[in-house]
C-alpha cells in the first residue's frame, strides 16, 4: 500500500514474475455536489496509443475509460461513494488493476480491451 495526502495506491501483481505491475491510485473527488471515488491505473506512454485506437478501446471498456494525463495513458473508473459497499469497491478496484495489467501487456493494440477481466453480467 502506498499513501499520499489525499489518495492511497497499490501495485497489482497477477504473476510474481511481473517486473512492472500496474500502479493503481484511489482518490476521492466531488462532482455534482456528491463524493466520488476514482480508481486510476497507469498504463503506458501516450506515444504508444493511436488516438483512433484509443476511441475504439474506450467503446469496448464496460466500466473504466482511457484518459490521457500529460504524456501518460491511464485507465480510470469513477463511482459514487454514497452507497458504495466494500464488496463492490473491491471488485471494481481489482477489475481496473487486472484490466490495466492486460492492456499494459497488449500495449494499446486493437482488441486490447477484450480480456477475460471484462464483466459480462
Amino acid at each position: 500500500m502506498i499513501e499520499g495526502e489525499h489518495w492511497i495506491g497499490f501495485l497489482h501483481r497477477e504473476d510474481v514474475a511481473d517486473a512492472d505491475p500496474p500502479k493503481v491510485k484511489i482518490s476521492m473527488f466531488t462532482a455534482l455536489g456528491q463524493p466520488y471515488v476514482a480508481i486510476t491505473a497507469d498504463l503506458f506512454d501516450a506515444a504508444l496509443l493511436d488516438p483512433g485506437v484509443a476511441l475504439q478501446l474506450n467503446h469496448a471498456l464496460p466500466i473504466a475509460a482511457i484518459e490521457r494525463e500529460d504524456d501518460r495513458i491511464l485507465l480510470r473508473a469513477t463511482v459514487p461513494l454514497v452507497g458504495l459497499g466494500v464488496v463492490y469497491f473491491r471488485r471494481i478496484a481489482l477489475h481496473v488493476a487486472r484490466q490495466a495489467a492486460h492492456m499494459r501487456r497488449a500495449r494499446g493494440r486493437a482488441g486490447t480491451a477484450e480480456s477475460s477481466h471484462i464483466y459480462t453480467e
